[in-house]
């Protein structure tokens, strides 16, 4: 796995420059994304149009608001349709498309890293398509670590430990899954990012 990650990350490195100059030659054009702070618009990209969203998005989204209307605080708020990120994406969110996650910047890799990985809800199975982010994520992100990143890493994984631990035996064909998504995410901050629980 780890050989194919580092492979993985050379390719989009080139692909990358690729797409730059495409863009520069008006072959491509850059895809329209939230900014670096609007979570919530994030989190609809990755996650779809009705999902619910994690209360750790509803308090960043509350202090970006300041003295406009809050949304509802319960545990977890639903988003309504009328809020739309700038790209397009359908109802079940968008898996992360090359042409996507080749346009984000750095500072937003880290910054929905770390959005991500803070949402992460104790006793709730990883769901795929969030392994499917934070796989591609992690591909994107450029060593050497900042503090803060690295941080958030080794909650990551400590977040994964602590679910694997927990999965119940004989394995069925969901737990294999969530065990597969666990270990893919821990063998790749352990052995790549060097980020241990």
């Amino acid at each position: 796995l780890l050989v194919e990650f580092v492979d993985l990350r050379q390719y989009l490195f080139l692909w990358r420059e690729r797409m730059e100059e495409m863009v520069d030659c008006g072959e491509i054009s850059i895809p329209r994304i939230p900014k670096r702070r609007d979570g919530i618009s994030w989190y609809k990209i990755c996650f779809g149009n009705e999902c619910v969203i994690p209360e750790y998005f509803v308090k960043q989204y509350e202090k970006q608001q300041n003295s406009k209307k809050k949304p509802n605080t319960n545990s977890s708020t639903v988003l309504n349709s009328k809020t739309k990120p700038p790209i397009e994406f359908t109802e079940d969110g968008s898996p992360p498309f090359l042409q996507l996650i080749l346009h984000i910047d750095h500072g937003t890799i880290e910054r929905l890293i770390y959005d991500h990985v803070w949402s992460l809800q104790e006793n709730e199975p990883l769901p795929t398509h969030k392994t499917l982010w934070l796989f591609a994520l992690l591909s994107r992100l450029e060593k050497p670590l900042t503090g803060d990143v690295a941080s958030t890493l080794t909650k990551l994984v400590r977040f994964c430990v602590s679910e694997r631990e927990k999965i119940p035996e004989p394995l069925t064909i969901e737990t294999k899954e969530q065990l597969s998504n666990l270990n893919i995410l821990i063998c790749i901050v352990e052995d790549y990012f060097k980020q241990r629980a």
